[in-house]
């Protein structure tokens, strides 16, 4: 049972459905039965928004149970700002039903039965209002995909469609309303495992520039040294925790200093060390 009232929820499910005025989509069910929740910018590095729409795509379908595939869309776009634009779609009614009347993209409300078709008509609340308003005229009615005709219906076959909100859209109200009131984060745990993979990734990369400026060294030679720059004294002192915390600069002198001492101790390792063959002085 959700801790939100149906007036929370009915407001949340209208702003899902509002369609923005300056886009496209290729899926019908967008902005019709399916409303738009979580997104994210998959090019970008925020990973605090990454780590929430995936937390929220997970939580989301297993809210949804069996009906997953039918009730949430992980959709894919390209937007002009962003790049890449993934945004979490969600069936917010059970059973929802498009309006019939052509030209709207809102939610069936009512059902009557039309004669002409043999079956029922289901329109919004708006083109139900405008058929009395007309003065009895009968409403244009959708098809098909490029079918339509002016069918009659029969008013005393009226009555209003319950639309029950899916498991998966109330999920993700209240994942929205936790972000919004409670925390910014839905999964720390989940959250704080790919900021420090971010930190790793980011120090690694600085210690492969570090490593370029030194193109003679072997390849083994570079995994010594790469050992002794991560067992320095300087290198665990280091508060750094994020990927945005690592400095280049630091990492190459790091880098070098531990380079200087590999060759020290193979060069001492040369020069003190004992010769193959050679009987010991103490014997």
């Amino acid at each position: 049972m959700t801790h939100l009232d149906s007036e929370y929820l009915e407001k949340a499910a209208r702003e899902a459905l509002t369609r923005p005025r300056d886009a496209a989509f290729w899926d019908e069910r967008l902005f019709t039965t399916h409303g738009a929740t979580f997104s994210w910018a998959e090019r970008g590095d925020d990973l605090l928004e990454e780590s929430n729409y995936l937390t929220a795509l997970e939580e989301i379908q297993g809210a949804a149970g069996d009906a997953a595939d039918e009730h949430v869309i992980d959709s894919s776009a390209r937007h002009f700002a962003c790049g890449s634009l993934r945004q979490i779609f969600v069936q917010v009614y059970e059973t929802a039903r498009p309006c019939a009347s052509i030209f709207c993209d809102d939610l069936a409300e009512v059902n009557v039965f039309s004669p002409d078709l043999g079956h029922g008509v289901a329109l919004c609340e708006d083109h139900w209002d405008l058929r009395h308003d007309a003065g009895g005229e009968d409403p244009w009615v959708r098809l098909g995909p490029s079918v339509e005709r002016d069918v009659s219906i029969d008013e005393s076959t009226f009555e209003r469609l319950e639309l029950k909100f899916t498991a998966a859209f109330v999920k993700a109200a209240e994942l929205a309303d936790y972000l919004r009131c409670d925390g910014s984060i839905l999964d720390e745990s989940d959250y704080c495992e790919r900021e420090w993979k971010a930190y790793e990734s980011a120090v690694e990369e600085a210690i492969e520039r570090a490593q370029r400026e030194f193109d003679l060294d072997s390849a083994a030679e570079m995994v010594a040294i790469r050992d002794l720059f991560f067992e320095s004294a300087r290198f665990c002192g280091l508060d750094w925790h994020r990927a945005e915390d690592v400095d280049e600069d630091v990492v190459a002198e790091i880098y070098g200093a531990a380079r200087d001492a590999h060759f020290d101790a193979l060069l001492r390792h040369l020069l003190y060390g004992p010769i193959e063959g050679q009987i010991p002085l103490d014997l």
